[in-house]
């Protein structure tokens, strides 16, 4: 910043005092600029009712803070000047707009008050010139020509009303800044109204104002850069602050009271976009942690949205009795399981699996997950019990139209149910693989501490290549209990490694499907029958057992033909039948 020096007996020349005023503005373009940036702000100019009240509006003193051009023209006989810095426009006095109501009953219009920077040459008047022919007599204006000129550069906040389009009331938009103008206010007016009240009146979301320093450490308590109601919907929620927020940063908080719980996955938009809303621990939102009326804090993570602190659907409901989550093929994986119905059930047997364990803790207690009408369901894959035990159901009087159905992945032994931990029951369904993939099972037990129930189940194949309808392996255990029945063409029907399975009630073979072995144990697997009255009785093709490496099955005299084949068992390699 500059400062001119003049001396004792110099002639003053009018540049020393032009200069000197640039000079002064010029610190003073750059201090706001340094404070405010170059984007416009503005401050004051609060728009109020009238009192008493009438159809116009008082628009209080204030200012605007504009990045212009130095000087567009030449200042006095200064030239010139191109530089750029933020200029102060201001409304020194307080302004009254008038308003007009819409003539057609019903309508409403909305009234925009927007503000611009202005800079004028004003306030001309003729000045005297020193006169060399006779100095004691003062020449008017240049030349003595009586010519006024101006004397004052004015930089001011012009201040505008601007008429929106008339409009059914609700339905009415606020009108777009002109080229050059600022917005900060809207004033609704209906028609028949006679008077403005403060209701009638809202600033602009997205007007431009800054807090003064006085306001900083009450802003700063109170968090009214970073709070807002949010608005959008439940699953798709809006804010607005201010200021504005334009990018999704990394580390960007903001605090939201929720008005609508979610009812599943939802998003936030504070103004740069939406992003995905996560858990603390990144988890997509379940219904309800969202509730409404709270107040909850997020922080951008750059691609997501994260509360902070714990959700609900993350905090475990600690229950002594069963529950029951409904699923349906008409319902949505967003759902809570709540009721049987499309609104409230979930779409699939995995997703309900999943909400179970995560959300209830259940002792000794049961996750039921009830199957809620007929029809055909995807395959959940492995599934296992968080604590207590965990039971799929369709319906012991009608197993057979409650499908479970698919071709199950590729490429590993599984199954299209797998129990891999914990006491899991299946009951009243028919498991059907669909596909011709060698590797998998209609239904699989896995792991030492799973524990498989069977009852009325019907296992059914549309691919030959099915390794097996019933697979155990690895230290589990299964009990086929009353009402199973098997169908399904497959390489073996029952096949134990390194397990047991346990026939404790009869088995009924359907639809003479073609085995390579009924009942096949080996690697130490057991096939026991645990009810001396339990028969397995059916039209089937193939080997009726084979024992092998140490495999057991014992019918506890049952004999070579308990199991129905079409050739004889066989026990090699250390495996006994008995």
């Amino acid at each position: 910043m500059n400062r001119h020096i003049v001396y004792p007996g110099q002639i003053p020349l009018d540049t020393d005092l032009l200069n000197a005023i640039k000079d002064a503005y010029y610190g003073t373009g750059w201090l706001s600029q340094s404070a405010l940036g170059t984007g416009t702000t503005v401050v004051g100019l609060a728009v109020t009712p009238t009192i008493p009240a009438s159809l116009q509006v008082n628009v209080a003193p204030g200012a605007i803070y504009s990045f212009q051009t130095v000087d567009s023209s030449g200042y006095g006989s200064l030239s010139t000047d191109t530089n750029q810095f933020l200029k102060q426009g201001i409304a020194k006095a307080s302004q009254t707009l008038t308003l007009t109501p819409p003539g057609t009953t019903g309508q409403s219009i909305n009234y925009l008050v927007q503000v611009a920077f202005s800079e004028t040459d004003t306030s001309a008047i003729t000045l005297p010139y020193y006169n060399a022919s006779n100095p004691s007599i003062a020449w008017s204006g240049p030349n003595n020509t009586g010519t006024a000129q101006n004397t004052v550069r004015q930089d001011l906040c012009v201040v505008q009303l601007k008429a929106g389009t008339p409009a059914a009331t609700g339905s009415q938009t606020t009108p777009s800044p002109d080229a050059g103008f600022t917005g900060i206010y809207v004033v609704t007016v209906a028609n028949g109204q006679t008077t403005i009240t403060s209701g009638n009146i809202s600033q602009l979301a997205t007007a431009p104002y800054f807090p003064t320093l006085p306001q900083v450490p009450s802003s700063f308590q109170g968090n009214s850069w970073v709070y807002a109601v949010a608005g959008g919907t439940a699953n798709a929620l809006t804010a607005t602050l201010t200021p504005l927020i334009t990018a999704n940063t990394a580390g960007t908080g903001v605090i939201l009271k929720i008005t609508t719980k979610n009812t599943g996955v939802a998003t936030l938009d504070v103004g740069a976009g939406p992003l995905p809303i996560q858990t603390q621990q990144g988890n997509a939102l379940q219904i309800g942690d969202l509730p409404a009326n709270a107040i909850i804090r997020f922080i951008c993570t750059g691609a997501a949205w994260q509360i902070q602190g714990i959700s609900y659907s993350e905090i475990p409901v600690i229950s002594t009795s069963n529950v029951t989550l409904y699923v349906r093929p008409d319902g949505n994986d967003a759902n809570d399981g709540s009721a049987n119905d499309s609104a409230h059930a979930f779409q699939t047997i995995a997703a309900a699996v999943a909400y179970g364990n995560t959300r209830y803790f259940l002792a000794n207690s049961r996750l039921v997950i009830q199957l809620g009408i007929a029809g055909t369901y995807t395959p959940p894959g492995p599934v296992f019990a968080n604590v207590g035990s965990l039971e799929i159901k369709g319906s012991t009087a009608a197993q057979d139209t409650y499908i479970i159905a698919g071709a199950g992945p590729a490429g590993g032994s599984t199954g299209l149910f797998g129990a891999s931990y914990g006491q899991v029951f299946l009951t009243g369904v028919f498991v059907k693989n669909s596909a011709a993939i060698s590797s998998n099972a209609c239904v699989i037990a896995i792991n030492s501490g799973t524990n498989l129930v069977l009852q009325n189940v019907t296992f059914g194949t549309d691919a030959v290549g099915t390794i097996s309808n019933l697979v155990c392996s690895a230290g589990a255990s299964v009990t086929i209990n009353a009402g199973c029945k098997f169908g399904g063409s497959a390489t073996n029907m029952l096949y134990v490694q390194q397990g047991s399975i346990v026939i404790g009630a009869s088995i009924t073979i359907i639809n003479a499907p073609v085995y390579t072995n009924v009942a096949n144990a080996t690697a130490l697997g057991a096939i026991l029958l645990g009810n001396p009255a339990a028969t397995v009785t059916g039209s089937v093709t193939g080997v009726r057992y084979v024992a092998n490496l140490n495999g057991v099955i014992n019918t506890f005299g049952g004999g070579a033909n308990y199991f129905p084949g079409t050739s004889a068992g066989v026990a090699t390699n250390g495996g006994q039948y008995a």
